[in-house]
């Protein structure tokens, strides 16, 4: 961010057309050439992995959440992984939540 202040976004944006509109706004929508283009490298697309089975049982764990176990397939039916020329690295979700944290922060420019 040039503003000097820097943000951490938490969403699922399962597919890259999603994670084009978080990088570029309402211009994404349009199809243009903005599509094709890399990820800026002061942003960093993290790909938390983990196995349909893992969420579920971390679903079925969880009380009183939004999302329903029985969706979880059909969320990991329309998942698009981040792929080159994303900005991105893969974090494997079996880690311990501090390993996880590490590895993500190992990952940051080292200016931030």
């Amino acid at each position: 961010m040039h503003s000097g202040n820097h943000a951490v976004l938490a969403c699922s944006a399962l597919k890259k057309a999603y994670r084009r509109i978080l990088l570029r706004g309402s211009v994404a929508l349009h199809g243009t050439s903005v599509e094709e283009a890399s990820t800026p490298k002061d942003i960093l697309f993290v790909y938390l992995h983990a196995s349909d089975e893992l969420i579920s049982q971390r679903l079925a764990k969880r009380k009183g959440h939004f999302m329903a176990e029985s969706l979880v397939p059909s969320q990991f039916a329309v998942l698009e992984p981040p792929t080159s020329p994303e900005h991105f690295i893969t974090v494997d979700t079996e880690k311990s939540i501090a390993d996880i944290v590490a590895e993500i922060e190992k990952a940051l420019p080292a200016d931030l």
